[in-house]
């Protein structure tokens, strides 16, 4: 049985957000207590399975709640936890319900502080864990919360993972589910992201910084801002694990209007006064007070786009057949990616289908990623007479992970088109599902593939706009329509490809799209038909590319089951030829087919093992059954 307490204390980060003290230092008013495992000489290591996990709680009077929250914690399957306690020197008992729990502590601090995020800050300081999470004191995790974001971490490749909450009213009884919100300009407007369910890693904190004490009400809605300005990726698991009680800080309308005019201002300073008053009203929304900002802003796309982001999350707000002014525009931009490892290398003749769709208002561009050896078959000579062809030269060491990523980075469009030489696409068809797309904000525009066998289009062969994939499950029953969809720029950006994979990373790249997107639209346009004639050469697979297969696999099985799409997990694992034949193993030779086979098993193991159970947890300082929190 592992533990990880030792006697050593971890190395301290001056210059860090997170790690700077073992202990708090002296506040300005007096000291109630201080205590926990640290006080004893007692500490927390990081395995390399088992990454240290900082869980700070802060509280003020939390008496009548704090003992679930400390139970929630310590009943996680998750074995590797320090958990942290900042109480603002409370009159009520809370400091009695923290002694009581101090064996499960690492450490404590009662003392007076100035306000909720300067305590999170303190607690940052005090965190030693690779990752950092911060929990309310009137809340409580689902068992298997801190697990299941671990697991997401490693499957999307994200920088920063949540899961979504449980609405419960101030006695603790189950309200509902609250809905997803997108990670877009919205945040501009209103938090997005669930902060208490955020898997924070410690270098993203020192990216971005502390919480800013400007904002004493929403300086998590800045947090996510300074994510999404960042470039910071998030997935969010849509499963409800965390138990949150309505009201708090957050209830206080107007206090929290007050923050959000504060925010605009800073960020857009040439905007009127007056309109940022209007605009941040929390209590009276307005569809008109909206319309009228965005046209006499016209000049500000930020701002402009912060409002229509926010607009299509409102309930009276924007949507498709009430579309914001500025949706429907002119020169909407797309930028159609070319992948020469796709199983042919790329020429100029294949430029030409895509730069024509530049028509019905839409400027296109053409990215190419290409390995430096390439042959150049025309291309450099076409892009030195065409603006809009841009060529990405890459070393061969680079996955094609790396080098998509590189294109999506690069692109300047609204919306991506991963395009397939070999499916050019159909007159129209294109430009028909940018317009559908702009008018309706989708972040996934997906259509059909013309006389494609297998593709029947939407479900009852009718257009679905705006939906959630939870809505219509069959959306995933396939991973294989990259090339029959456009993607919003910034959901392509938020969902990065494994930078170390070279194999069949596009299926990859659906799921989680699919899983993150908030409005998902789904039409009967065909897009592309195949080209006759066009030969592509699929290589026999080698050892890197039989691992990468798997570590696919792994990945997408990970996402599609914890999200809760069993059955689309097993059909995709249908599809996938995974056990490499005899004659591969020959091909690869005997050290490598070993290692191919270990890694199948530890997959294999994965798919019937369970996730752990608390009292699989190696062991700590406190044996034996441990409390259970309700199951969201």
């Amino acid at each position: 049985m592992t533990s990880f307490l030792t006697a050593r204390p971890p190395r301290l980060r001056p210059q860090g957000v997170t790690g700077r003290h073992l202990r708090a230092p002296r506040g300005s008013g007096p000291r109630q207590d201080e205590g926990g495992l640290r006080r004893h000489g007692i500490y927390r290591r990081s395995e390399p399975d088992y990454p240290l996990v900082s869980v700070i709680t802060v509280c003020f009077n939390a008496a009548d709640t704090l003992a679930e929250t400390v139970a929630s914690v310590r009943a996680q399957t998750y074995p590797n936890i320090e958990y942290i306690i900042i109480d603002g020197a409370s009159t009520d008992g809370t400091l009695d319900v923290i002694r009581r729990h101090r064996r499960r502590i690492d450490y404590y601090i009662s003392e007076p502080d100035d306000g909720l995020y300067d305590a999170m800050n303190r607690g940052l300081a005090l965190a030693h864990g690779a990752y950092v999470m911060i929990l309310n004191a009137d809340d409580a995790y689902d068992p298997e919360l801190i697990e299941l974001l671990l697991r997401a971490q490693v499957a999307s490749g994200a920088d920063v993972v949540g899961a979504m909450v449980a609405a419960h009213d101030l006695e603790g009884r189950y309200m509902r589910p609250y809905g997803r919100l997108p990670y877009d300009l919205t945040l501009y407007h209103w938090m997005t992201l669930w902060l208490e369910t955020l898997l924070v890693p410690t270098a993203v904190y020192d990216a971005i910084g502390p919480f800013d004490l400007r904002y004493p009400v929403i300086a998590d809605t800045d947090f996510g801002l300074r994510l999404l300005n960042g470039g910071f990726t998030v997935y969010e698991l849509a499963r409800a694990l965390k138990k949150f009680r309505a009201g708090g800080a957050s209830s206080d309308v107007t206090a929290m209007s007050h923050d959000y005019k504060r925010l605009l201002r800073n960020f857009f300073p040439d905007i009127d006064t007056a309109t940022i008053d209007k605009v941040a009203d929390l209590k009276n929304f307005s569809r008109d007070v909206f319309d009228a900002a965005i046209r006499d802003n016209a000049d500000q796309p930020l701002f402009v786009g912060s409002l229509i982001a926010r607009g299509f999350t409102k309930r009276n707000g924007y949507a498709f057949e009430r579309p914001a002014p500025a949706v429907v525009k002119r020169d909407i931009r797309l930028s159609v990616v070319l992948d020469d490892g796709a199983g042919r290398p790329l020429s100029a003749t294949d430029l030409s289908p895509y730069l024509d769709l530049a028509e019905n208002d839409v400027t296109v561009e053409v990215i190419c990623t290409l390995d430096d050896t390439a042959p150049d078959d025309g291309l450099r000579a076409a892009a030195a007479e065409e603006e809009r062809i841009v060529l990405l030269r890459a070393p061969l060491a680079l996955t094609r992970g790396a080098r998509l990523n590189r294109a999506v980075a690069r692109m300047r469009g609204d919306f991506v088109y991963f395009a397939d030489p070999a499916a050019p696409p159909v007159a129209g068809g294109v430009a028909r599902l940018v317009a559908e797309g702009d008018r309706s904000y989708g972040n996934i525009i997906r259509a059909r593939a013309q006389d494609a066998p297998g593709d029947d289009g939407p479900p009852e062969n009718k257009n679905h706009y705006n939906f959630l994939v939870q809505n219509l499950p069959s959306l995933l029953d396939r991973s294989d329509w990259r090339g029959q969809a456009i993607f919003r720029w910034r959901l392509a950006r938020n969902c990065r490809c494994p930078e170390t994979l070279d194999g069949d990373i596009d299926r990859h790249f659906v799921i989680l799209a699919t899983l993150t997107a908030v409005r998902v639209c789904w039409l009967t346009v065909p897009i592309f038909t195949a080209r006759a004639g066009y030969e592509t050469s699929v290589p026999a697979p080698d050892a890197a590319a039989m691992l990468d297969r798997i570590e696919v696999a792994d990945r997408a099985w990970t996402l599609l089951s914890d999200a809760g799409f069993e059955d689309q997990a097993a059909s995709f694992l249908a599809t996938q030829e995974l056990v490499p034949t005899r004659a591969q193993r020959r091909a690869v030779g005997t050290l490598a087919a070993a290692k191919i086979a270990r890694r199948l098993a530890a997959f294999e193991r994965k798919q019937a093992a369970p996730l752990s159970t608390a009292a699989d947890r190696p062991g700590d300082l406190s044996p034996g059954a441990r409390p259970s929190t309700q199951s969201l």
